[in-house]
């Protein structure tokens, strides 16, 4: 209650006060207590003091008060007060929603609204108050709203507690007393449901584009298949990618889960921006998210919660995944074998295209009609990236991948040359037109061009003599193709391109081999090619799934030439 004034006429020295008050409920008057040790000498006119009332009603009461001196003396007083009433705690409390739909994607929410009387003060707290009764004490308040500042009877935006959502308040009419609190327990809202990106993989091969199946699929996906950014990312949103089978991966998806709550009050995610930056297959290069014509890369994607697919710009759960041939000039064999020669590796695309009506459709490095015909011979020094069991050669995949191979023998041109001359019959020449029967032919007129016309149709071996001499191989009609059974043997045999070649028939042979460069031309080897030192192959197709050298094992060509590429080997024994 307010102070109340007791008033005296004479000088005294106040030791205590008791004060009584009328009930105006039941018509009576009732002691508010004693206010002892009160002392005050020589009082005079007005003298005060304060009490307090928790039990009657707000309103204008009676008084009277006894004021006792040091003697027990007392003087009686009787005044009109006014009874201020202790504020009620927030008339209501309501919990929150949590806004996700993708729609209008603003994802916030307001955990508790509350709602009091207007004109009064407000203390919030998440979780309950240090002084949890009525008093003084909202030091440890998380918000309070004074009415002169904020008016409003509507309070919300209150923040979460991270451990779960209960929330106090407390009220006061003065902004001096509050409240008991009055606490709301609001549950943690459900997570958002995964979001999820999927779809199937597609082969970038120039201008060819080849989704990926069952029968065509991309293997050795290593582990992990994706990288990746995402913001917000854990501990809040975590997100995995992967392919449905590692070694024959056709379709892949991107899962994000919303562990929202982890990460209350200051944020709920409800979705994330994923940057795909990789996915390692051997053999192809990332490109990325695309259409399903392998273009128009978007590697940055914005997925919601509960949304299966992309929301912006479109809904789409068959999205595209494009990784592309790292090299395009891949090379294939028929009925042939594969030595010496350290290129490193090849790729047998995931969706292949036929080098023409002599290539078979297996994904082979070295393929062949086997039971039925030849057989693919042995591979080595020389890694295949393949989907089937044998990537290396069929029908048996023999092959040595330690790229240890070392031959007995290694008879070069030049070594060649050497025995051709100390134990074979043999024409040095200048000139082609020499070329008049079947033989060993040593060119010595320096580098040639020669388109195969020159042999006529009879079998010939030509021989360049020296460690210098270029050898290019060339016809304006495209077509290498001498009538009779053709082996050059040189130190350097080059294949024109800028016809270009489209094939040649016969036996090169050389140290150093360089096929040429093209944009939209294979070459393709009807016998056999032979480098001894170095192979050096730009040609590619603008589809890269074909090979861009397909080289077609042809044995009746040694067969023809057999007395002049063979050697003899002689065995001596002394006799006595």
């Amino acid at each position: 209650m307010s102070p109340s004034p007791v008033h005296a006429t004479d000088n005294i020295a106040v030791k205590s006060v008791q004060t009584y008050a009328y009930n105006n409920n039941n018509n009576s008057w009732e002691s508010l207590g004693l206010n002892t040790n009160i002392y005050s000498n020589d009082w005079q006119g007005n003298f005060s003091w304060t009490t307090s009332n928790a039990s009657h009603t707000a309103g204008t009461h009676d008084i009277a008060a006894n004021v006792y001196d040091d003697f027990d003396n007392f003087y009686q007083c009787k005044t009109p007060y006014t009874l201020t009433s202790v504020p009620q705690p927030p008339s209501s409390a309501v919990c929150g929603t949590f806004d996700s739909n993708p729609s209008s994607p603003t994802f916030m929410h307001t955990p508790v609204t509350w709602t009091f009387a207007g004109g009064s003060y407000l203390a919030v707290k998440y979780g309950q108050f240090n002084q949890m009764t009525q008093g003084t004490d909202v030091s440890d308040a998380t918000k309070t709203y004074n009415p002169a500042i904020s008016p409003q009877q509507t309070i919300g935006n209150i923040p979460d507690n991270p451990g779960g959502r209960t929330t106090c308040a407390k009220v006061s009419a003065d902004g001096i007393t509050y409240s008991a609190e009055y606490c709301q327990s609001c549950p943690l809202p459900t997570n958002p449901s995964p979001a999820t990106i999927s779809g199937p993989l597609y082969q970038k091969s120039g201008t060819g584009c080849t989704q990926a199946s069952s029968n065509n699929n991309y293997f050795q996906f290593t582990n992990p298949n994706f990288t990746f950014t995402a913001n917000p990312g854990p501990p809040c949103v975590t997100t995995t990618c992967g392919v449905n089978n590692n070694s024959q991966a056709y379709t892949y998806s991107c899962t994000t889960q919303f562990r929202s709550n982890n990460c209350l009050p200051t944020s709920w995610p409800s979705s994330t921006t994923l940057s795909l930056t990789g996915a390692n297959s051997p053999g192809y290069t990332f490109v990325g998210w695309t259409n399903s014509s392998c273009s128009l890369p978007n590697n940055t994607q914005t997925v919601y919660g509960g949304i299966t697919g992309i929301q912006a710009p479109t809904n789409n759960t068959n999205q595209p995944l494009t990784l592309s041939l790292t090299n395009p000039n891949w090379i294939k064999l028929r009925n042939a074998s594969y030595n010496d020669i350290d290129i490193g590796s090849v790729t047998i695309p995931a969706s292949m295209n036929l080098y023409d009506g002599d290539d078979l459709a297996q994904k082979s490095f070295i393929v062949s009609t086997a039971p039925n015909g030849n057989e693919g011979g042995t591979v080595l020094k020389l890694d295949v990236n393949s989907s089937i069991n044998t990537p290396y050669s069929t029908p048996h995949d023999w092959a040595d991948i330690s790229h240890n191979y070392s031959p007995a023998i290694n008879l070069h041109p030049l070594q060649f040359e050497s025995y051709v001359k100390a134990r074979k019959s043999y024409q040095s020449i200048s000139n082609l037109s020499q070329i008049t029967a079947d033989g060993i032919y040593v060119w010595t007129g320096g580098n040639k061009t020669i388109d195969g016309t020159e042999f006529g149709s009879h079998n010939v071996v030509l021989i360049a003599d020296g460690l210098s001499t270029v050898i290019t191989i060339s016809n304006s009609s495209g077509h290498f193709a001498p009538t009779g059974s053709v082996a050059i043997i040189a130190h350097e045999i080059d294949f024109d391109d800028t016809v270009p070649l489209q094939d040649a028939t016969g036996l090169f042979i050389a140290d150093t081999v360089n096929t040429g460069s093209t944009n939209n031309q294979g070459l393709k080897i009807n016998g056999n090619l032979i480098a001894q030192t170095s192979l050096t192959n730009s040609r590619q197709w603008s589809d890269t799934s074909r090979p861009s050298v397909f080289i077609y094992f042809q044995p009746n060509l040694y067969l023809n030439l057999l007395p002049y590429l063979s050697i003899a080997k002689y065995d001596y024994k002394e006799l006595q």
